[in-house]
């Protein structure tokens, strides 16, 4: 229900960019926070409800970023579509599906050597992992992961398609195809 009101005040671009970016934050906020003591311990009763929010919180937001950047591919089909005279939005989909999966898998793996680099054991049980390798877990499941997603949000922000100019692209796109607008003549 946000969505669209935010789709309606603001363009994609920057509320995919604000998604990605509080999905950061929010993601390494816990890690974080908890290296610098200022997170509830282990016992404390606030640690359920404050980790609730804070991942209920970056799923909103990571939902805000997933629909803005489907619909921005969408936007891109269209302009695709006008620049070559063909349709392929599943293909841009596609690949937009198996970039997802392989960069899944690629950090997997680099999970996996993290968690080699650091040491952490294998097989460990609760409380039994030392502080300093729990530090340093906490660093690459935080601050390092949210720089790294920082990266991302700086890539998407190449991104050139404003409200504006997709409207352009649709009524060119029915002018050639002989179609006429939809009654209010608004499009997505």
């Amino acid at each position: 229900m946000l969505l669209r009101r935010f789709h309606e005040r603001f363009d994609k671009k920057p509320v995919f960019a604000m998604g990605m970016a509080m999905l950061a934050l929010l993601s390494a906020a816990g890690p974080g926070l908890r290296e610098l003591g200022l997170f509830p311990g282990n016992t404390h009763p606030a640690l359920f409800p404050t980790l609730l929010g804070l991942v209920a919180l970056a799923a909103f937001f990571g939902g805000l970023a997933a629909v803005s950047g489907g619909s921005m591919m969408a936007d891109i089909a269209d302009e695709h579509e006008l620049n070559t005279g063909r349709r392929q939005e599943g293909v841009f989909f596609s690949a937009a599906s198996f970039a997802g999966k392989a960069a899944g898998g690629v950090g997997h793996v680099v999970a996996g050597v993290l968690i080699d680099l650091i040491g952490f054991p294998a097989n460990a049980e609760a409380g039994s992992v030392a502080a300093e390798t729990l530090t340093r877990l906490g660093l690459f499941n935080g601050p390092v992961m949210a720089v790294v997603m920082g990266f991302g949000v700086i890539y998407f922000l190449r991104y050139d398609l404003t409200r504006g100019r997709h409207a352009e692209i649709l009524h060119m796109l029915r002018e050639r195809n002989g179609v006429k607008a939809a009654p209010g003549g608004v499009s997505g």
